[in-house]
Protein backbone atom coordinates (compact mmCIF):
# COMPACT_ATOMS: atom_id res chain seq x y z
CA UNK A 1 0.00 0.00 0.00
CA UNK A 2 2.87 2.43 0.42
CA UNK A 3 4.23 1.71 -2.72
CA UNK A 4 0.58 2.38 -4.10
CA UNK A 5 0.21 5.54 -1.74
CA UNK A 6 3.81 7.36 -2.48
CA UNK A 7 3.19 6.68 -6.90
CA UNK A 8 -0.47 8.28 -6.52
CA UNK A 9 1.06 11.21 -4.11
CA UNK A 10 3.61 11.83 -6.68
CA UNK A 11 1.02 13.19 -9.33
CA UNK A 12 -0.66 15.66 -7.08
CA UNK A 13 -0.96 19.12 -8.52
CA UNK A 14 -3.35 21.60 -9.37
CA UNK A 15 -5.04 19.73 -12.19
CA UNK A 16 -7.53 17.42 -11.49
CA UNK A 17 -6.30 15.27 -13.77
CA UNK A 18 -2.94 14.53 -12.26
CA UNK A 19 -5.60 12.96 -9.28
CA UNK A 20 -7.24 10.61 -11.78
CA UNK A 21 -4.07 9.43 -12.83
CA UNK A 22 -2.28 9.02 -9.70
CA UNK A 23 -5.17 7.05 -8.98
CA UNK A 24 -4.85 4.61 -11.61
CA UNK A 25 -0.82 4.55 -11.29
CA UNK A 26 -1.81 3.73 -7.32
CA UNK A 27 -4.18 0.75 -8.80
CA UNK A 28 -1.17 -0.37 -11.18
CA UNK A 29 1.19 -0.76 -8.41
CA UNK A 30 -1.10 -2.38 -6.00
CA UNK A 31 -1.34 -5.31 -8.76
CA UNK A 32 1.74 -5.54 -9.41
CA UNK A 33 3.12 -5.41 -6.10
CA UNK A 34 0.50 -8.35 -5.08
CA UNK A 35 0.83 -10.20 -8.32
CA UNK A 36 -2.48 -9.94 -9.95
CA UNK A 37 -2.59 -10.23 -13.08
CA UNK A 38 -4.99 -6.81 -14.10
CA UNK A 39 -5.68 -3.71 -12.38
CA UNK A 40 -8.45 -3.16 -10.39
CA UNK A 41 -9.22 0.18 -9.72
CA UNK A 42 -9.36 0.18 -5.85
CA UNK A 43 -8.04 3.26 -4.96
CA UNK A 44 -9.67 4.78 -8.45
CA UNK A 45 -13.21 4.11 -7.47
CA UNK A 46 -13.86 6.75 -5.18
CA UNK A 47 -12.26 9.62 -7.22
CA UNK A 48 -15.61 11.68 -7.47
CA UNK A 49 -15.26 11.50 -3.50
CA UNK A 50 -14.66 14.20 -0.95
CA UNK A 51 -12.61 11.50 0.45
CA UNK A 52 -9.79 11.19 -2.25
CA UNK A 53 -9.25 14.87 -2.85
CA UNK A 54 -8.43 14.61 1.37
CA UNK A 55 -6.29 11.49 0.99
CA UNK A 56 -4.17 13.59 -2.12
CA UNK A 57 -3.16 16.38 0.60
CA UNK A 58 -1.23 19.62 -0.14
CA UNK A 59 1.83 17.32 0.72
CA UNK A 60 2.93 19.46 3.71
CA UNK A 61 1.07 17.16 5.97
CA UNK A 62 2.22 13.32 6.74
CA UNK A 63 0.15 10.96 4.82
CA UNK A 64 -2.40 9.45 6.95
CA UNK A 65 -2.23 5.67 6.03
CA UNK A 66 -5.30 4.80 8.06
CA UNK A 67 -7.43 6.52 5.43
CA UNK A 68 -5.42 4.96 2.63
CA UNK A 69 -6.70 1.65 3.85
CA UNK A 70 -10.15 2.84 4.27
CA UNK A 71 -10.11 4.07 0.75
CA UNK A 72 -8.95 0.88 -0.72
CA UNK A 73 -11.21 -0.97 1.61
CA UNK A 74 -14.05 1.09 0.25
CA UNK A 75 -12.51 0.19 -3.58
CA UNK A 76 -12.56 -3.57 -2.72
CA UNK A 77 -16.21 -3.53 -1.29
CA UNK A 78 -17.74 -1.43 -4.34
CA UNK A 79 -15.77 -3.86 -6.53
CA UNK A 80 -17.32 -7.51 -4.59
CA UNK A 81 -20.79 -5.41 -4.69
CA UNK A 82 -20.51 -4.62 -8.49
CA UNK A 83 -19.32 -8.19 -9.35
CA UNK A 84 -22.64 -9.69 -7.05
CA UNK A 85 -24.97 -7.48 -8.69
CA UNK A 86 -23.16 -8.78 -12.38
CA UNK A 87 -23.45 -12.16 -10.62
CA UNK A 88 -27.53 -12.05 -10.25
CA UNK A 89 -28.02 -10.35 -13.57
CA UNK A 90 -26.23 -13.21 -15.38
CA UNK A 91 -28.34 -15.77 -13.62
CA UNK A 92 -31.72 -13.99 -14.14
CA UNK A 93 -30.39 -13.93 -18.01
CA UNK A 94 -29.18 -17.69 -17.96
CA UNK A 95 -32.86 -18.64 -16.52
CA UNK A 96 -34.70 -16.10 -19.48
CA UNK A 97 -32.62 -17.95 -22.08
CA UNK A 98 -34.97 -21.14 -22.20
CA UNK A 99 -37.67 -18.98 -22.89
CA UNK A 100 -36.34 -17.17 -25.53
CA UNK A 101 -37.80 -18.34 -29.19
CA UNK A 102 -35.30 -17.03 -31.52
CA UNK A 103 -33.15 -18.98 -33.65
CA UNK A 104 -30.02 -16.85 -32.80
CA UNK A 105 -31.26 -16.25 -28.96
CA UNK A 106 -28.24 -18.49 -27.68
CA UNK A 107 -26.07 -16.57 -29.42
CA UNK A 108 -27.27 -13.27 -28.27
CA UNK A 109 -27.07 -14.22 -24.31
CA UNK A 110 -23.83 -15.15 -25.02
CA UNK A 111 -22.99 -11.87 -26.65
CA UNK A 112 -24.56 -10.33 -23.63
CA UNK A 113 -22.55 -12.05 -21.34
CA UNK A 114 -19.04 -11.68 -22.92
CA UNK A 115 -19.77 -7.84 -23.85
CA UNK A 116 -20.08 -4.95 -21.65
CA UNK A 117 -22.77 -3.91 -23.74
CA UNK A 118 -24.58 -4.27 -26.72
CA UNK A 119 -26.60 -2.00 -29.36
CA UNK A 120 -30.28 -3.23 -30.91
CA UNK A 121 -28.73 -2.61 -34.20
CA UNK A 122 -25.48 -4.99 -33.75
CA UNK A 123 -24.64 -6.88 -36.82
CA UNK A 124 -25.06 -11.07 -35.30
CA UNK A 125 -25.29 -14.10 -38.04
CA UNK A 126 -28.11 -15.51 -37.68
CA UNK A 127 -30.58 -12.72 -36.80
CA UNK A 128 -32.70 -9.62 -38.36
CA UNK A 129 -31.81 -5.94 -37.13
CA UNK A 130 -35.83 -6.40 -36.08
CA UNK A 131 -35.49 -10.08 -34.10
CA UNK A 132 -32.76 -8.66 -32.48
CA UNK A 133 -34.72 -5.30 -31.21
CA UNK A 134 -37.75 -8.00 -30.30
CA UNK A 135 -35.51 -9.92 -28.63
CA UNK A 136 -34.36 -7.36 -26.47
CA UNK A 137 -37.45 -6.00 -26.17
CA UNK A 138 -38.66 -9.99 -24.63
CA UNK A 139 -35.37 -9.60 -22.70
CA UNK A 140 -36.21 -6.87 -21.17
CA UNK A 141 -39.96 -7.75 -20.46
CA UNK A 142 -38.35 -10.48 -18.85
CA UNK A 143 -36.07 -8.52 -16.57
CA UNK A 144 -33.04 -9.91 -18.00
CA UNK A 145 -31.26 -6.97 -19.13
CA UNK A 146 -31.41 -3.03 -19.35
CA UNK A 147 -32.10 -0.51 -21.34
CA UNK A 148 -28.87 1.57 -20.93
CA UNK A 149 -29.12 4.59 -23.44
CA UNK A 150 -32.48 6.10 -21.93
CA UNK A 151 -33.56 6.61 -26.05
CA UNK A 152 -35.87 5.76 -27.75
CA UNK A 153 -34.22 5.14 -30.99
CA UNK A 154 -30.69 3.39 -31.37
CA UNK A 155 -30.85 1.67 -27.73
CA UNK A 156 -27.85 -0.43 -25.78
CA UNK A 157 -28.98 -2.99 -23.70
CA UNK A 158 -26.42 -4.97 -21.15
CA UNK A 159 -26.65 -6.70 -17.66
Amino acid sequence: MAAAARAALACRGDRAELAVIGAWLGDLVLARRLGWPVTIPLLAAPLLTRSWHSLMGSGAAPVDWARWYACAGGGATHAVDLAADLGRRAALLLAAAPRLRAKAATKVVDELLSQDVLAASATLAGISDRGLRRLFERLLALGAVRELSGRPTFRFYGL
